[in-house]
């Protein structure tokens, strides 16, 4: 299981997207998981984790499971699967840290 928390409200600049990419990246490189979990809450599934996101596939749900902003919303328990991100995600991070290296 993986987790990630952004602690302001502001707008964001992509630190926390860019932060959780490199992260699961690095694990995806360092061990051999097969695939990676987190719960994600409803609320946050268009936004801070993308469960549409090439890579990211929703394994299950935890119906009207928690209570925010007045309203009942589901967990969804998500998976990042390791042929998923070395084939469509990790491509992406390769390119962001070639940039970083080359500034």
């Amino acid at each position: 299981y993986i987790g990630f928390v952004r602690m302001h409200r502001g707008p964001g600049k992509g630190e926390v997207l860019e932060g959780m990419l490199l992260f699961i990246d690095f694990l995806f490189r360092t061990w051999n998981f097969r695939k990676l979990y987190a719960d994600v809450p409803e609320y946050n599934a268009d936004g801070m984790f993308d469960t549409s996101a090439p890579g990211v596939r929703v394994e299950g749900r935890l119906v009207d499971h928690i209570f925010h902003d007045n309203r009942w919303w589901d967990q969804l328990i998500v998976a990042i699967w390791r042929e998923d991100w070395f084939g469509v995600v990790g491509d992406w991070v390769r390119r962001l840290a070639d940039s970083e290296a080359s500034r």
